[in-house]
């Protein structure tokens, strides 16, 4: 059985190269958002088996979603990405409780191999 993405970035063409990657190595990705509150309503409504999601979005912050996430389902998969790949900015996203993190531009390999481990660690 495929894993259940949710796809969450505010850039349509990023939605779309992710979604096509994903699908390309049998995934199947159950919705999308463009914004940090659409992501926390559709990942309630669909309850996807991961949640792939940009770290800059309108209205809240990757992170910031990331713990409204948890807060409804606290063992939920969450892998970030950015163009960001400071130290830093991992380390926030690891203590947001996040499972996983790509770098921008996103590469099909790296993705999917961070989802799969971060699915495995559950």
């Amino acid at each position: 059985m495929s894993a259940r993405v949710l796809v969450v970035d505010d850039a349509a063409v990023e939605r779309a190269l992710v979604r096509g990657l994903l699908r390309q190595e049998g995934f199947e990705v159950v919705g999308e958002a463009s914004s940090g509150v659409q992501a926390v309503d559709r990942f309630r409504a669909l309850r996807p088996d991961v949640a792939v999601i940009d770290l800059m979005l309108p209205q809240m912050s990757g992170v910031e979603v990331a713990r409204a996430i948890l807060t409804l389902q606290p063992h939920a998969v969450l892998v970030a990405m950015s163009s960001l790949s400071q130290p830093s900015v991992k380390a926030e996203v690891v203590k947001a409780g996040m499972r996983g993190f790509v770098v921008k531009p996103i590469e099909r390999k790296e993705l999917v191999a961070e989802i799969r481990r971060a699915l495995a660690a559950c």
